[in-house]
């Protein structure tokens, strides 16, 4: 079972400290959320766990070793994110979901159905036209959906659950309260 482990951790930006001394545990087939407000260190801590920044203070170990050890791409393999600034492409929801070609048997459209069922998209999926091969954006189909954020959001989450990492973690913005 893979354990990813922070120590101490910290990232400052000239007086701002995204994050400051924190010691964690992320264990393999777990979820994981960050849920702040904006600025408040959520895709710093996740791009320090995935190794895209490194820390000015303390450290990421993977099984107890430093990810420094590791091979970059295989440590980075484990991991599955959503950002709070995902993007969706002008393609159909099950090409946003696979990000890959399609083959269209059966049990590529079947695994396409259960990451966005496990997103809780289903029953957007349920009205929309043509399903999972559905046309986002009107970059090249004026009869394109547009899909709210929330939904949108949704998507993302099926892309990351598609790809079947052994972490997941989502970077979620709190909303303001009025």
């Amino acid at each position: 079972m893979e354990v990813v482990q922070t120590k101490a951790l910290c990232k400052v930006y000239g007086q701002k400290r995204a994050v400051d001394n924190l010691s964690m545990c992320v264990h393999e087939g777990d979820i994981y959320g960050f849920i702040g407000k904006n600025g408040a260190g959520k895709s710093t801590l996740i791009k320090l766990l995935l190794r895209l920044y490194e820390p000015n203070k303390g450290a990421v170990y993977l099984n107890g070793r430093p990810v420094r050890d590791y091979k970059t791409d295989d440590y980075r393999e484990l991991f599955g994110t959503v950002f709070q600034d995902f993007k969706l492409f002008s393609v159909t929801i099950a090409e946003n979901v696979k990000m890959d070609l399609l083959d269209g048997t059966p049990e590529e459209e079947e695994r396409i159905k259960k990451a966005l069922d496990a997103a809780t998209f289903t029953n957007k999926l349920e009205q929309l036209p043509d399903g999972i091969y559905t046309q986002l954006g009107r970059e090249f189909d004026d009869n394109g959906t547009i899909l709210s954020g929330g939904e949108a959001q949704k998507v993302a989450i099926a892309r990351t659950i598609m790809q079947n990492n052994q972490i997941v973690i989502m970077a979620i913005e709190e909303k303001q309260k009025n």
